[in-house]
């Protein structure tokens, strides 16, 4: 509803964006919430744990020995498109008390890579181009680019 609300002339919450602070403090995991998966991640033998500042990803190093018991899948390796590749064979779980707080488990496979939208630069003088009018550059976040 919020988001209804945001984007519709006449709402009271018109353009009245969040800022970082109210949406940690509305939409993010509490910090008890965060330190319980943190504490799983680190009791199953994960390092390098990081919690991202707004609290909505933890991110963590560890083998497939620590994968298969913090979250009860195996990783399998087998060659994909002519490359050596490694996924879990089941879906990852964690335990109920968790459960909640945890919206998805990820980077247990390296078959499909994220990729940025770096390029190499163009070549030769580019002082010529054009923008198309009525073209625009307009800001996406990561959760929009299936939709888009």
């Amino acid at each position: 509803q919020y988001l209804h609300d945001l984007h519709t002339p006449g709402s009271p919450h018109y353009r009245q964006f969040l800022t970082p602070a109210q949406f940690s403090s509305q939409y993010a995991p509490t910090d008890q919430q965060v330190a319980s998966v943190v504490a799983h991640l680190r009791k199953a033998g994960f390092v390098n744990i990081v919690v991202a500042p707004n609290r909505l990803l933890v991110s963590a190093s560890g083998t497939a020995a620590t994968i298969k018991s913090a979250f009860r899948t195996t990783l399998k390796r087998f060659t994909h498109n002519g490359r050596s590749v490694y996924a879990n064979t089941d879906a990852a779980q964690v335990p109920n008390a968790i459960g909640g707080v945890v919206g998805a488990v990820l980077g247990l496979q390296n078959v499909e890579l994220m990729h940025t939208g770096a390029g190499s630069r163009p070549q030769g003088n580019t002082s010529n181009l054009t923008i198309p009018a009525g073209a625009s550059a307009v800001p996406h976040n990561p959760t929009e680019f299936s939709s888009l």
